[in-house]
């Protein structure tokens, strides 16, 4: 597989979790607000922000040239990989009230492994540009 095609294919899914967290942070500030608990809509507001943010840190990651680019695969899988954990936990354990599904629980130690594995992945992006 040729550079441009990976990285179109990094990017893409980049430009997808964004998309996601746009309907979340849509979700929460229309449809859930009114149905669920306040500190709810707020953990789901924070998990949008989050997932977004670093969405537009691995598409400009995806988007530097070939030589960064490759020094930045790992920095940008593990903010990808960080932040669909961290913030899918969030979205369904703050939603667990309307879909009742309780044994969603579980997801509640998850929820930091998404977070050092985005922190691991600052670092690394840190570590790549003193390089």
């Amino acid at each position: 597989m040729n550079f441009s095609l990976k990285k179109n294919r990094q990017a893409s899914l980049a430009s997808f979790s964004a998309a996601f967290a746009v309907v979340f942070l849509a979700l929460a500030a229309h449809a859930l607000k009114s149905r669920l608990d306040p500190d709810k809509v707020s953990a789901i507001t924070t998990a949008g922000q989050i997932q977004l943010f670093h969405a537009i840190a691995m598409i400009a990651m995806f988007s530097s040239g070939p030589e960064m680019q490759a020094n930045l695969r790992l920095a940008g899988k593990m903010l990808f990989a960080g932040s669909l954990i961290f913030s899918l936990s969030i979205y369904l354990l703050a939603t667990i009230p309307l879909t009742g599904l309780d044994y969603l629980h579980f997801l509640g130690p998850v929820t930091p492994i998404g977070g050092v594995l985005m922190i691991c992945g600052w670092v690394i992006a840190g570590l790549k540009y003193l390089k």
